[in-house]
This record gives C-alpha cells, sequence and structure tokens, in this order.
C-alpha cells in the first residue's frame, strides 16, 4: 500500500511541475551580422522561459533513473525577409542592398531537449493568438514573398 502512495506523490509532483512550465513568445532587439555588411537592429520575437527538466529514481527498472528534459523553443516559425546595406566591392557605387531571410517565432512551447519522441506542452492560450500581429506586418514585408529561405543581391541601387 505504501508504494501506490509514493507512486501517486511522484505523478502529482510531476503534474505540478509540469503546470508551472512558461515558455513565452516575447519582443526581442535582434541585430543582424551579415559578412562586411552594416549591422541591422531589428525589433523582432524569441522564445524565452522556463521548461521542466528531472532525474528521478525509476518507478519501472529499480537501480534505473527516468531523465525527462523540455526547452522552450519554437513551435512554429514564420520567414521575415530583411534589407541590409553591403559595401560594394565592384566599386561601381558604394552599397549593394542583400535581402537576408530570418526565421521568427510565431509560437512558443516547451518541446523535447533532444529528438527522441516526446509529448508537446503548449504555453500560449488560444486568445493570444487570435489577437497576435504578424512580425511580417510589422516590417512591411509581404506574407507571399516568406516561403523559401535566401540570401543575395537584390537591387544595384546606390546609396
Amino acid at each position: 500500500m505504501p508504494h501506490k502512495a509514493l507512486i501517486a506523490c511522484v505523478i502529482l509532483g510531476v503534474f505540478i511541475t509540469l503546470s508551472a512550465a512558461q515558455c513565452e513568445r516575447k519582443r526581442i532587439i535582434h541585430t543582424i551580422r551579415y559578412r562586411d555588411c552594416h549591422p541591422k537592429r531589428l525589433l523582432s520575437f524569441g522564445c524565452m522561459g522556463t521548461c521542466t527538466s528531472y532525474t528521478r529514481p525509476s518507478s519501472t527498472n529499480s537501480g534505473e533513473l527516468d531523465q525527462y528534459c523540455q526547452c522552450c523553443q519554437d513551435a512554429e516559425k514564420r520567414f521575415a525577409r530583411v534589407r541590409i546595406l553591403c559595401p560594394d566591392t565592384s566599386g561601381e557605387r558604394m552599397f549593394k542592398v542583400y535581402v537576408v531571410t530570418l526565421a521568427v517565432p510565431q509560437e512558443c512551447s516547451c518541446r523535447p531537449c533532444s529528438l527522441l519522441p516526446n509529448h508537446i506542452i503548449p504555453s500560449e492560450p488560444d486568445f493570444l493568438q487570435k489577437k497576435k500581429r504578424s512580425f511580417l506586418k510589422l516590417v512591411g514585408v509581404n506574407s507571399a514573398d516568406t516561403n523559401s529561405i535566401t540570401v543575395g543581391p537584390t537591387t544595384n541601387a546606390t546609396y
């Protein structure tokens, strides 16, 4: 009988710990550095928070440990294209404009730290998803242009 009580306490402890996980999408200032181009600071988003991790004695295999690890990371992402100025080494003009494609988290959650199968704990309530403003609209990038990751020259404009 004490064995069942111990298992119930462990399960309750894990449930309380899992419910305390907090992983959220937060606004950040991101600095883009690409080759010898001028660094560019942007308002962006990142995933930040605390997720559950533990090691405990195994309830099924004596002499072994059960390990559980989750990290705060993107559950969904979009791509934003950002223009940056780079010196023109050809001598034809002072600068070239390059487009750098960035991955931007749209939703964050506690996810397995490794590639081993595990369950996902959603972190953001549904009402936040309905009210969120797209980062792409914030920076004026057309969402139809964000399906591929490319880096390269886009125009020959002189600045």
